[in-house]
């Protein structure tokens, strides 16, 4: 029984060596092929929390493009009604200038009237000077002649007072004439 016993022991151990063998050769291939399984899950659990960061940045990104977008369009709506305040801003000061032009012309044409005024004013002075200057020789001479006539007047008188009554006439009775 010994014998069996150690034959079966043998056998055993004999069949134990190459099952051992296997079970290490197992373990080790069980030891790689898990560390190999734990890279890949290790890569795989690293990849997914990427795909999660990149998802959110992705998701913020859009977010952001549509703000973006939403602020493109408020600026272009402004960039129309400023470029439609700077086209009205233009007309008015085209107006203005147009204005100033003419306000301009009509106050050169008024000045050359104001030029043209004055100086008939100062002809229209000069020639009423000069009228009153021969109003008063003329006044002068009129006084003269009124002062002659008056003599004449005088002397035509007592020449036909002489006629009619010699005897009273100046130059025969020495009176002055009057």
């Amino acid at each position: 029984a010994l014998e069996i016993h150690n034959l079966v022991s043998m056998s055993s151990n004999a069949m134990r060596a190459p099952a051992l063998a296997v079970v290490s050769a197992l373990a080790g291939y069980g030891a790689v092929a898990g560390g190999y399984a734990a890279s890949k899950e290790s890569t795989r659990s690293s990849l997914e929390s990427k795909t999660t960061s990149l998802a959110v940045a992705a998701s913020t990104l859009k977010s952001q493009i549509a703000t973006e977008t939403q602020n493109s369009v408020v600026l272009a709506e402004s960039l129309k009604k400023t470029a439609d305040e700077a086209k009205t801003a233009s007309e008015s000061v085209s107006k203005l200038e147009k204005a100033l032009a003419n306000a301009r012309t009509k106050s050169t044409k008024a000045t050359t009237s104001l030029e043209t005024l004055h100086e008939k004013q100062q002809t229209q002075q000069r020639r009423l000077r000069a009228m009153e200057e021969d109003l008063a020789m003329k006044r002068q001479t009129l006084t003269e002649a009124q002062s002659k006539l008056k003599e004449a007047t005088a002397e035509a008188n007592a020449a036909k007072s002489a006629v009619l009554t010699p005897w009273s006439h100046p130059l025969l009775t020495g009176a002055p004439a009057k």
